[in-house]
């Protein structure tokens, strides 16, 4: 998992390390983005079901500093929220379309990345995490 350490809403960072020991989805997404804003739903399901062996944590990408706190107001995402202010994150994960969803084992190895917003990312967890 290639290491990051960014800004928190509520002020301080949050590093990557801290992540090691579940399951984690790092979701890149931006307050523009129809598709990101359309999972949202889907992924306060996930957050529901299997927070106890699942960090989520969603990285605002080319988003402005207005557009990202009024999203995060607007649709109360219970998970860590982080934001990107340049694009060297997004660049070690090779994100190139959002929503992308990068599924990392409790090791820290990335598992698999997943572009937009599909059943199979929902399907991976499942098998993944499944009761």
């Amino acid at each position: 998992m290639p290491p990051f350490r960014l800004r928190k809403p509520e002020g301080g960072t949050f590093p990557s390390d801290s992540l090691i020991g579940k399951y984690t989805v790092i979701d890149f997404w931006g307050s523009w983005c129809i598709w990101c804003i359309r999972g949202i739903p889907r992924m306060k399901k996930c957050h529901e079901r299997y927070a106890d062996r699942l960090n989520i944590v969603s990285i605002a990408c080319s988003d402005t500093e207005e557009g990202w706190r009024s999203a995060l107001k607007k649709n109360r995402m219970p998970w860590t929220q982080v934001i990107s202010d340049d694009r060297t994150v997004e660049a070690a994960y090779n994100v190139k379309a959002y929503p992308t969803k990068v599924v990392i084992d409790p090791d820290g190895v990335v598992l698999r990345s997943f572009r937009g917003e599909g059943e199979d990312f929902y399907d991976y967890l499942e098998e993944l995490l499944g009761d």
